[in-house]
Order: structure tokens, then C-alpha cells, then sequence
């Protein structure tokens, strides 16, 4: 997992590297589903050190790493989860989580039975 992997290298990782390691470490949720460029821009860094960050933790680039990471994810949301983040992140990670999930019922907005879950 990527929180190892940052345990292991993270003594060999540049100045601007171990600002993306702090942005995984402190957001992973999020950082889960940023493109290379949003990330780049969240860290104040450029796309050529995201890449350089995931290949020297051990990763062929950072869509590995980032798949590695949404997988983690989905290990640990269960679907009550999704429902409960629904109040406190709104609508975008609950379609995000849902997305992770597989659960089409939640692109649709509603619980098995018609219920509403996504207030517009």
C-alpha cells in the first residue's frame, strides 16, 4: 500500500516529492481523484514531479498509484459509509465513493426501494 511504500523511500524523496507525499498522507481520499494536473496545482508543484514522486515510491507512474490508492479506498468504504458522507462531503464524493463502490444505484440518486438519497 502507499502509505508502506512512503514509510520505506521517504528518505530518498526530493523536497518537492515529500510535498506530494504530505498532500497523500493528508488527503488520500481525495487526492484519489485528481487528475495529474489538479494534483500538479494542489501541491504548487508540476506534473513532471507527481510522476517522478510515484516512480521513485515504486510505481510505473502515477496512475498506478493512483489506481493502487482508489483500491485501498474501496477496501475501506463500506456502502453505509458512501450514505453517511452523503451529510458531511455532499454530493461530488458521494458520486466519487459511489463510483469506487460500483453502485448504480447511487448514480441514480436513490436506495433499492426509490428512496431519495442525493438532495438537489
Amino acid at each position: 500500500m502507499l502509505e508502506d511504500r512512503l514509510r520505506k523511500r521517504c528518505q530518498f524523496l526530493t523536497k518537492a516529492q515529500k510535498k506530494v507525499a504530505e498532500f497523500f498522507l493528508a488527503q488520500g481520499e481525495d487526492a484519489a481523484f485528481l487528475s495529474i494536473s489538479q494534483l500538479a496545482h494542489q501541491v504548487k508543484s508540476s506534473e513532471s514531479t507527481v510522476v517522478r514522486f510515484a516512480r521513485s515510491i515504486g510505481y510505473r507512474g502515477y496512475l498506478e498509484l493512483q489506481k493502487d490508492l482508489q483500491e485501498w479506498i474501496k477496501k475501506k468504504i463500506s456502502p453505509a459509509q458512501v450514505l453517511q458522507q452523503a451529510t458531511v462531503k455532499g454530493r461530488g464524493q458521494v458520486r466519487k465513493n459511489c463510483e469506487l463502490l460500483n453502485m448504480s444505484s447511487c448514480h441514480a440518486g436513490q436506495l433499492p426501494g426509490g428512496q431519495g438519497i442525493l438532495a438537489e
